[in-house]
């Protein structure tokens, strides 16, 4: 697919990055901030296009991402797809975007076994932008019902992160 050397492809504000060794590295520019995802297979957030499978995991955020929240869910793979594509690109991502405070957004899959897990990372300018958007029981998940549709089991509760280092 791609050259011994290191060739880039460059489409709607990702760019896929092939290196000799077969290593692939996506990149996304989202309102000022970039990330290198691997590891997993990456739905963008603007259309929740599959863009790469690979093999470890890297994230690089912009430092101004303070607080990143992250939920877990897992079902079929079916599910999880539809979940991606059809409920969180279309319904989710909008709605965050319209928020004071809301950054970004990455939503990472895996299948182990005959189960997919899905695991949905957003990125906050500061806890009082999360408490905004999630009150302030901010530690419990906000899920729509029609979640139960596309996902088997997933997280009552969020984790939050503060980014200590960035690359």
């Amino acid at each position: 697919m791609f050259a011994k050397e290191s060739e880039t492809r460059e489409a709607g504000g990702f760019r896929l990055t092939s290196r000799p060794g077969g290593e692939r590295v996506v990149s996304v520019e989202a309102r000022g901030l970039r990330k290198r995802l691997a590891g997993f297979s990456i739905f963008g957030c603007c259309c929740g296009r599959r863009l790469a499978h690979i093999g470890r995991a890297i994230v690089s955020m912009s430092m101004s991402a303070q607080i990143v929240r992250v939920w877990k869910g897992s079902g079929t793979a079916e599910g999880v797809d539809r979940y991606c594509r059809e409920h969180f690109s279309r319904t989710v991502l909008p709605q965050l975007r319209s928020l004071s405070g809301f950054l970004d957004a990455t939503v990472l899959t895996r299948s182990v076994g005959t189960e997919t897990q899905v695991v949905v990372a957003t990125f906050w300018e500061s806890i009082d932008s999360v408490k905004a958007f999630a009150g302030e029981s901010y530690e419990k998940a906000v899920v729509e019902p029609v979640v139960d549709e596309f996902l088997e089991r997933f997280d009552d509760e969020v984790v939050h992160f503060t980014v200590a280092v960035d690359g």
